[in-house]
């Protein structure tokens, strides 16, 4: 759960770093966040308007949420070969779950996010990730997985 933490510019030499520090038939286990092009840039977006809100201005600058796709073909062009996806996990991201470490408990960084997530989700992606709406907190529904990787 770290890899997306980093610029994009940065992860492919991270992976080869990995690559490298493995011996043979090493395995790296990778656990992470896998969107789509479907939702990339609508939870991109929340996530760096979150760390806007909580004054978070490096993460806002370089973090960066890689689609599945990204995410394979950067392991193989590492030079990981034997790929497997290990374990699928539905995530539900909750907005009032972000109010105390990340937000300082301030109820109007909380409401700003929330008028933000609300105009950001399109009719669509709302049915697709099993958005709702109760008592303050916005949730939806995304995928992280695990995998594991051998040299």
């Amino acid at each position: 759960m770290g890899l997306h933490e980093k610029p994009k510019s940065e992860q492919l030499k991270i992976v080869k770093e990995f690559y490298r520090i493995l011996k043979p038939e090493g395995r790296l286990v990778v656990w992470d966040i896998m969107l789509d092009r479907h939702n990339q840039g609508l939870f991109q977006s929340i996530i760096r308007e979150k760390d806007r809100l909580a004054g978070f201005e490096r993460l806002v600058r370089e973090r960066y949420f890689f689609r599945k796709d990204e995410f394979l073909a950067t392991l193989k062009k590492a030079g990981f070969s034997k790929i497997r996806e290990f374990h699928k996990i539905n995530y539900r991201f909750s907005s009032k779950g972000r109010l105390d470490q990340e937000l300082g408990n301030d109820i109007r960084k909380l409401e700003k996010l929330n008028g933000f997530i609300r105009k950001t989700f399109s009719e669509n992606l709302k049915k697709t990730l099993k958005y709702k709406e109760a008592e303050g907190d916005i949730t939806f529904t995304i995928t992280k997985e695990v995998y594991t990787v051998e040299k």
